[in-house]
C-alpha cells in the first residue's frame, strides 16, 4: 500500500511538473526574438528628374516617436546620384560599416544585428542627422548594389531613453538607380536576426517538448 501511494504521488508530480514547464514554454518565458515587432511597407522610392524623393519610417515605442528617411539623390544633373538612409531623430542610429563611417551596411539573411558600437547614433537630434550611404551611384560607393538579390536588409536601433537599446532591421528592394522599396520593418527589444519576424525555431522545439511530456505524463496517469 505505501509503495502504491508512493507511484501515485511520483505520477501526480510529473503531471504537475510537466504542466508547470509547459506553462513556463508557453506563457512565462521569454525566448530569443520573442518580442518582436514588424509591420509591412511596401514606399517606393522614386527620383524625378528635378530633386530628390523620400521616404520616412516612423516608429513609436511608449511615449517616444523615432524616425529614419530614406531617399534618392540627384546632384550635377545626374540622375540618381546616391541612395541615403538618414537617422531624423533623437536617439537613432542606422547600421554603419567600421571602416567606412558614413556607409550603412547590408545584412544577409538571418545575420545577428545587434552590437551597439555598430551602429551610427545621434543622440542629439538637429543637424547631425547626416545620411548613411546605400549606394553611391557614381562612385560605386555602398553595399547596397543598384540591383540586387532582393531582399537586400539594413539595420537601425533607436532608445537609450531608459537604458533599453532596440535593434531592427528593413528590408529593401533595389530597382537601380532611380528607385527602390521599402518593404518591410522589424525590431526587437535587444538583438534580433535580419529577415525574421517570428521566434527562432528553437523557442518553438522547446514548447513542443513541453507538450509532449505533459501528454506523456498525462496518458501515463491514466493507464495506473
Amino acid at each position: 500500500m505505501f509503495h502504491l501511494k508512493m507511484h501515485r504521488s511520483a505520477v501526480r508530480c510529473s503531471s504537475l511538473t510537466a504542466g508547470a514547464l509547459l506553462a513556463v514554454f508557453l506563457f512565462g518565458a521569454t525566448p530569443a526574438n520573442a518580442n518582436i515587432w514588424s509591420g509591412p511597407i511596401n514606399a517606393l522610392v522614386s527620383l524625378a528628374p528635378s530633386g530628390t524623393s523620400s521616404y520616412t519610417m516612423v516608429i513609436t515605442n511608449g511615449a517616444n516617436t523615432y524616425s529614419w528617411e530614406f531617399s534618392l539623390a540627384s546632384a550635377g544633373g545626374q540622375f540618381g546620384t546616391s541612395a541615403l538612409f538618414a537617422p531624423m531623430s533623437t536617439h537613432t542610429g542606422v547600421a554603419a560599416m567600421l571602416l567606412a563611417q558614413d556607409t550603412a551596411t547590408r545584412f544577409n539573411f538571418e545575420q545577428g544585428i545587434g552590437q551597439s558600437d555598430f551602429f551610427k547614433l545621434y543622440p542629439t537630434g538637429g543637424t547631425s542627422n547626416t545620411g548613411l550611404t546605400l549606394r553611391n551611384y557614381q562612385s560605386g560607393v555602398g553595399q547596397f548594389p543598384a540591383i540586387s538579390a532582393n531582399p537586400v536588409y539594413a539595420g537601425f536601433s533607436f532608445g537609450g531613453v531608459s537604458g533599453t537599446d532596440f535593434f531592427g532591421w528593413v528590408g529593401l528592394d533595389m530597382q537601380g538607380d532611380s528607385q527602390f522599396t521599402v518593404r518591410e520593418y522589424a525590431y526587437n527589444n535587444g538583438p534580433i536576426s535580419a529577415g525574421m519576424i517570428v521566434p527562432e525555431p528553437s523557442s518553438l522545439a522547446l514548447a513542443g517538448l513541453g507538450v509532449t511530456v505533459l501528454a506523456a505524463a498525462v496518458l501515463r496517469r491514466r493507464r495506473r
